[in-house]
């Protein structure tokens, strides 16, 4: 039996509808009415509906029981009125699948890549993701669940938004991109809307009170910006809510406490800011909140104590201040996370109360006093109290906690000895950088033997009493640097397979180095460097076939390097320098800077060849004595010419401070030009380049005075603070710049070496790479590449010709680029390659390094282009290279932070001062400080400048009219209000390098053709 015959067949039938035309009439007792009908009144109107296929147009139906007596005339003449005006009105409408299915299809068409390769004939019920509600030409799509199908493109209004049955929209995974459509906003039915992971970007609309159903709404990972609107409050049937990994700006609405059915709140890594809603407090059924990486501020309320549901509480990565609130009612907490702020005070018993609370991190806070007393009821599996303030001893009870597995409590001012026992579910320990003292514990034996992590470094802990004796260990890491063991930790047979990295550098270790290293088959990195090893290196290191790193430098190591070292293809890093090392070297793919200060050896990549130095070994005393009393007259009459010379042309030179090289007192510090300084210099060809890209390119300090002619004038490009800057082409068509770098006064040969290959594990694409160095007497001079667009200061300013800018890099005499020639304008596009290129390498070295860099001196004549107009970030490293009383860093004009004018310290906050002030001349054109503005006067610097007009609500004045015309604005605004965030007077109130990366990734780039 058909649809049609059913109906026919139906003695009853429940009849809904709601009309326009009938509604006028009918409206003091309800625009929709139920009435029982006869089928005898209405067969042939319903009949005629089935079969062709009916779709309300003018009418809208709904299912609504009614209980209203009429009489049966007027029944009979509603049941007449209605089953003509149904008639005529169906003539020519569509079913509501039908309808449904060409607004689905008009979605897929914009948004799917391949329409040929899906199946679209039938019914739309039957196509990818569709569910439908009914049967036949009776249905409606109810859910769409199009879920990771490679969607891209905009959504088209009047497409999905006009499927008003929906109750599950599911759209995440896709590539979605643009704003969504306000007629999605006001789909009555929909329970449940999912459109994360796209590129989703826009605002919300100001009402959202058309979804009343909805009670899943996840919006993350997109771009979405602006305001989350009051309206949202209104959304009372919400139980989960995910907003995060957007842009969104403001603060969070107070009227999300209407939503009294919320279960999970997440707006995580947004740019949310002011304080956190007390209000919040009355979501009685609350159990997930992240509002972890926004600009929040104020002190988490108080209020919050009183979630007796909560279970996942995140609000690290904000500003949060005061104390931490107390947990005691927090009955099922399981997760609490408030790193990275500034909260402060004491850590009070109450943590431990939550019986379920599984993993607590306060790290990077400023917290004091004791780790507190344990409770028996505790749950804690992680424990995270590094880097704050807290002292004294660590309760026994703490070290034993049943469920305990990772432990970090490192960079605090925790005291007294290690515990003899721990918790036996312990694999994670972080205690470095601490001042506990004492004996190190037997790690293979007891609880300690099943640690697969262990940092101990920086302490003062001393060997064992008796070493660590033969068992199984599971230990994969293992670091006690920086103590004072002077005796290997462990025995001769001890068994440590697992193990992969270990570091025992700066231990005051005396002896041979143990050959039971040799054992440790799983050793990815092993750092012997700063004891007091002696003896050869042993040979049985070779058979670490997974060694990727190895230092042994600053020891008094001797004999041969020995040849199965060449042999490891997996060593990338090896280090020897500065130890009593001699012989030939094998075949060695490592450059010269692996064996800095070991006179005695000999061969490439060494500059001494072998035959020279045997014959040198043998020289008979005699001849010896007479070069040292002919080098000593020579270098007496070079000296004497030089004092008459200087007579005459009324120079006065210092005399030298360096017997090994004739070295002026450095070419800062004193007058003498740089081109009279490398004039001294004795024996240019003996003095070594290291070359750190090139290992294996022999050069010497000779090659750099002729890519210079001696420092000539015309080969200078720069004469910044740090010192003066000349371009040279070396060997190979090696294109350099060559920095001559002021020396320290305390600094020795070893240590200047040693600065200058950590200076050279700084590696980013956006940090200018330093290519090599060499040590000319108490001098060092840098080699890096050369940028062939120069500096942003000279590209973005216009400096005259002849005009050179004695703070950069550049002058014009540095060679053009083909697209952008020195004064043509730099379009928007390629300045926000720059900004988040700067941006990145900034955040590497403040987030990347341990301990984190301070640049310093950030600003427009430090940010070199390259040919593609890639930024990068120089002079990165050298200020703690500058000598005490040498110039000072940080100050430069327009970009110091305020606070540095009164410390005079320099900060990684200042350093994102610094690059707010280079996003404001990106965005003005204008000079960070003494530069004209529109209105014809100076005011001040480009910061108070900038700031004023924001403050006017006349931020676009700022903008710079060179681009105003041809580069969107919202970007342009956008980089002001970031550059506006890191300038801000306080600190405290600037967010981190990481977040003004995420920062500047959000804003939505348009690639536009200038």
């Amino acid at each position: 039996m058909d649809g049609c015959e059913i109906l026919r067949a139906a003695r009853w039938t429940e009849f809904s509808f709601c009309s326009s035309a009938i509604g006028k009439s009918c409206k003091s007792m309800a625009k929709c009415l139920t009435f029982k009908l006869c089928e005898r009144e209405i067969e042939a109107a319903m009949v005629v509906l089935s079969c062709l296929d009916w779709k309300p147009g003018a009418f809208q139906f709904i299912t609504v029981m009614s209980n209203h007596s009429f009489g049966a005339p007027l029944a009979r003449l509603f049941c007449l009125l209605s089953g003509l005006s149904l008639f005529l009105s169906v003539a020519t409408a569509q079913s509501p699948i039908q309808a449904d299915g060409q607004h689905l299809m008009r979605f897929l068409n914009s948004t799917l890549p391949n329409l040929s390769n899906y199946n679209f004939s039938g019914s739309p019920c039957s196509w990818m993701g569709v569910g439908c509600t009914g049967q036949n030409s009776w249905a409606n799509i109810q859910s769409l669940q199009l879920e990771g199908r490679g969607l891209h493109g905009n959504i088209p209004e009047g497409s999905i938004g006009k499927l008003y049955a929906l109750t599950w929209l599911i759209l995440a995974n896709n590539s979605l991109t643009g704003s969504i459509p306000d007629d999605i906003w006001n789909l009555p039915n929909v329970r449940h809307f999912n459109a994360s992971q796209n590129q989703l970007s826009g605002q919300f609309p100001s009402q959202l009170n058309g979804m009343r159903q909805l009670q899943t709404l996840d919006l993350s990972y997109n771009k979405l910006n602006g305001t989350i609107p009051s309206s949202i409050g209104q959304l009372s049937s919400l139980q989960i809510l995910n907003f995060s990994r957007n842009t969104l700006v403001g603060g969070i609405p107070v009227e999300l406490s209407n939503c009294y059915k919320l279960l999970s709140v997440d707006m995580s890594a947004n740019r949310l800011s002011g304080l956190i809603p007390p209000e919040l407090s009355s979501l009685s059924r609350f159990k997930h909140l992240n509002l972890s990486s926004n600009f929040l501020e104020g002190n988490i309320p108080g209020e919050f104590g009183r979630w007796h549901y909560i279970q996942t509480l995140d609000l690290s990565g904000n500003s949060l201040s005061g104390p931490l609130l107390t947990l005691s009612q927090l009955r099922n907490l399981i997760t609490l996370l408030v790193s990275d702020n500034q909260l402060n005070g004491t850590i009070t018993s109450s943590i431990f109360h939550p019986p379920f609370l599984q993993i607590l991190s306060l790290n990077n806070n400023g917290f004091i006093g004791p780790v507190p007393l344990p409770s028996n009821e505790t749950s804690l599996s992680i424990v995270d109290f590094g880097n704050n303030k807290i002292n004294g001893s660590v309760p026994p009870a703490f070290w034993t906690i049943p469920s305990l597995k990772i432990v970090k409590l490192q960079n605090n001012a925790l005291t007294g000895s290690l515990p003899q026992r721990l918790g036996d579910g312990i694999v994670h320990l972080e205690l470095n950088g601490n001042a506990f003292k004492g004996n190190l514990p037997d790690l293979m034996h007891g609880s300690w033997a099943h640690l697969e992590y262990l940092d101990l470094s920086s302490n003062k802990l001393k060997s064992l009493e008796s070493q660590i004796r033969p068992g199984v260990s599971s230990l994969r890491y293992l670091n006690l640097a920086e103590n004072l063991l002077t005796e290997w930790p462990f025995s001769q047979n001890a068994t440590m397979q697992q193990l992969g990295y270990l570091n025992l550098s700066w231990c005051h270790l005396v002896g041979s180095i143990s050959t039971q290293l040799g054992s440790l088959k799983q050793l990815v990195e092993l750092d012997l460097s700063h004891n007091l090893l002696t003896g050869a290196i042993p040979t049985c290191l070779a058979d670490l076939k997974s060694l990727s790193y190895l230092d042994l430098s600053y020891n008094n190591l001797s004999g041969s390097v020995p040849a199965g070292l060449s042999s490891l293809s997996s060593l990338r890093h090896m280090n020897a320098s500065y130890n009593g090392l001699s012989g030939r070297l094998p075949d060695v793919p490592w450059g010269l800077g692996s064996f800095l200060g070991d006179q005695d050896l000999c061969g490439p990549p060494l500059i001494q060849n072998c035959q020279n130095a045997k014959s040198r070994y043998h020289l008979p005393a005699v001849v010896i004595t007479g070069i040292v009393v002919g080098s000593a007259l020579a270098v007496s009459g070079i000296l004497a010419a030089i004092v008459i010379c200087s007579r005459k042309t009324g120079i006065i030179h210092h005399p030298p401070k360096e017997e090994k090289y004739f070295s002026m007192s450095g070419p800062f510090s004193s007058e003498i030009e740089p081109s009279v300084w490398a004039l001294g210099i004795r024996d240019p060809s003996t003095i070594p380049v290291a070359m750190l890209e090139k290992p294996l390119v022999n050069m010497t300090f000779e090659n750099v005075l002729q890519a210079t002619s001696s420092f000539n004038k015309e080969t200078q490009i720069a004469d910044g603070g740090y010192g003066p800057v000349f371009r040279g082409v070396l060997m190979g068509e090696l294109h350099v710049a060559i920095k001559i770098l002021a020396a320290k006064d305390t600094s020795n040969e070893a240590e200047a070496a040693a600065e200058l290959e950590t200076l050279s594990r700084l590696k980013h694409p956006n940090l200018v790479p330093l290519l090599g160095y060499c040590l000319v007497g108490i001098e060092r001079v840098l080699l890096y590449s050369f940028m062939d667009n120069g500096d942003l200061h000279h590209r973005l300013h216009d400096l005259p010709d002849g005009m050179p800018n004695t703070e950069d890099w550049s002058q014009d005499t540095w060679e053009q680029s083909e697209n952008e020639v020195a004064g043509e304008l730099l379009s928007w596009t390629t300045r926000q390659k720059i900004a988040l290129g700067t941006a990145r390498a900034l955040a590497f070295i403040h987030h990347g390094c341990n301990p984190p860099i301070v640049h310093g001196d950030v600003k427009s004549s430090n940010i070199l282009l390259d040919s593609e107009y890639e930024p990068h970030l120089a002079d990165c490293g050298l200020a703690a290279l500058m000598p005490a009383d040498g110039p000072l860093v940080g100050g430069s004009s327009g970009y110091a932070a305020p606070e540095y004018e009164q410390s005079g310290e320099t900060t990684t906050k200042g350093d994102v001062y610094s690059f707010g002030v280079l996003l404001l001349e990106l965005v003005t054109g204008k000079k960070a400080a003494g530069d004209s503005y529109q209105d014809g006067t100076h005011s001040g610097t480009l910061v108070s400048w900038v700031r004023a007009l924001i403050r006017e609500k006349r931020g676009k004045k700022a903008l710079d009219p060179k681009l105003v015309d041809r580069s969107p604005i919202s970007e342009m605004l956008e980089t002001i209000r970031i550059a506006y965030l890191c300038t801000a007077d306080l600190p405290s109130k600037r967010p981190t390098m990481q977040q003004v990366v995420g920062l500047l990734k959000d804003i939505k780039l348009k690639t536009t053709s200038y």
